[in-house]
């Protein structure tokens, strides 16, 4: 699984395309294409597919924190 390469190109050049590290849920837990090391968006979009697989982990989380477990699968 490439944890990058979704998120954003820039990410996987400078931190390395397949690696998935620490943080690197953020962007789709907060639906952000935001570079986590700073409060700044950084230059990229995702493609719809990328923007599905967000909004079904936010359903997740937000479902786990009301309710005290994630939606079913």
């Amino acid at each position: 699984m490439d944890c990058n390469s979704g998120i954003c190109p820039k990410l996987s050049k400078e931190e390395g395309a397949g690696l998935c590290l620490h943080a690197s849920e953020l962007p789709f837990v907060f639906g952000t294409e935001s570079d986590y090391r700073s409060m700044n968006p950084i230059n990229c979009t995702w493609d719809n597919q990328t923007r599905i697989y967000s909004n079904k982990i936010i359903s997740h989380w937000t479902n786990m924190a009301a309710y005290g477990k994630p939606l079913e699968l």
